[in-house]
């Protein structure tokens, strides 16, 4: 199972793979921060807990709480020694981390490759676009009106495609931009796309 501790100045990201419950949460946040500082040479380290990295374990929780088989406790597939053997773990990083001795850690597993060719869909194929007679893809069926009062709403019908089909022709990197004329030049600035919150 991948583990990874990161540290940027005084911070430092434990990444779990699993769902730690609160108390196994502490008891691994404690243990990383006391091993960082152990040396000396680190000091006054903030640990976060960052949840649901690399690969997904289930839940992590203490051997208190896999006595009680609540639903967390009955989750955690790797049995009630599991919140045990990531803390020694992360302990080894926390180490090798706090002695400047990283390079000498044994190598992880490598990443699998997964060439394109060899990578399978989950998703239907594409249907091939298809649009009324006489029009193309575009033409507005409703149009705006000439003004709105605030709190309006407008809408716009229009003939379109499926957005799927049309990734490597995306203007700007967005499906669907809304653009404002400045009324003297005919000039056109966009004000929103299919990102904009408003």
């Amino acid at each position: 199972v991948d583990v990874q501790i990161l540290t940027i100045g005084t911070l430092a990201i434990v990444a779990v793979p699993g769902e730690f419950t609160t108390m196994s949460g502490r008891r691994l946040r404690e243990t990383v921060k006391r091993e960082l500082e152990s040396s000396g040479s680190l000091k006054d380290i903030d640990v976060v807990v960052a949840g649901l990295c690399n690969v997904y374990t289930h839940y992590i929780t203490t051997y208190e709480e896999y006595q009680v088989q609540r639903y967390e406790g009955a989750s955690t597939i790797y049995g009630p020694h599991t919140l045990s053997a990531y803390i020694q773990s992360f302990r080894g990083l926390a180490k090798a981390i706090a002695e400047n001795s990283v390079d000498q850690l044994p190598k992880g597993p490598e990443p699998p490759n997964f060439p394109d060719k060899k990578l399978i869909s989950l998703l239907p194929p594409n249907p091939v676009d298809k649009k009324p007679n006489n029009t193309a893809f575009g033409d507005v069926v409703i149009d705006a009106q000439a003004a709105y009062k605030p709190g309006d709403v407008a809408e716009v019908t229009f003939i379109s495609g499926n957005p799927r089909n049309s990734v490597g022709f995306m203007a700007g990197g967005t499906f669907l931009t809304v653009e404002k004329s400045d009324h003297v030049g005919g000039r056109w600035a966009v004000r929103y796309n299919d990102a904009s919150w408003d």
